[in-house]
């Protein structure tokens, strides 16, 4: 016959509240590693996850391969409008803004097509350039139309990576102190030839 012992250890409230606050503890330490096991497959195998969603591979340039820049001709032809209203403004320098304008059509136009992109990229450079070259001429005077047009002079030298250096600046004007009057060298009449 087999005896039942019935010697259990005697555990205290606190025992019991300790090995519950031990238990919880090493749950909420599993459920972390849980997750950071779970990011760390996501992190490995997330590109062919999310390739296969999508159903196509994304094309990643490879180190020393860098990409060609390219405009498209809506922002050209945000330009060209922001240039238009400068000719009825500014009607003395009509003809060189007419030259602006043409010149900014044909990088449109290059634009328009992928055969010459890199063309329309040089071309919209330096009607760019040149642009900027009128808009920050101090003769120029601010005003909402140039504010417009330098604005988009900006975005469009951003897409094309150029940087707009004024060129036309004034000098500054320095002042220096008279030299005293040499004693001995006579009077001079501005009105006599000599």
């Amino acid at each position: 016959m087999i005896e039942k012992n019935n010697d259990f250890a005697m555990k205290h409230r606190e025992d019991v509240i300790d090995t519950l606050k031990l238990r919880a503890r090493e749950r909420r330490v599993l459920y972390g590693l849980l997750i950071i096991l779970l990011i760390t497959v996501i992190y490995e195998t997330g590109g062919s996850i999310f390739s296969s969603l999508v159903g196509g591979e994304i094309p990643v340039a490879a180190l020393g391969e860098r990409k060609t820049v390219s405009i498209k001709p809506e922002i050209l032809k945000r330009v060209q409008k922001a240039l238009a209203p400068l000719n009825q403004e500014y009607p003395q320098y009509s003809v060189r803004l007419d030259n602006e304008a043409s010149a900014l059509a044909v990088a449109i136009e290059a634009a328009s097509t992928p055969e010459t992109s890199e063309k329309a990229v040089t071309l919209a450079r330096t009607a760019v350039n040149s642009i900027f070259d009128f808009v920050s001429h101090p003769v120029i005077m601010p005003g909402t139309n140039v504010d417009a047009l330098s604005r988009e002079l900006n975005q469009a030298a951003k897409l094309l990576q150029i940087k707009l250096v004024k060129k036309n600046e004034f000098p500054g004007v320095v002042f220096k102190k008279a030299a005293p009057v040499v004693e001995g060298v006579g009077q001079r009449n501005l009105f006599e030839f000599n």
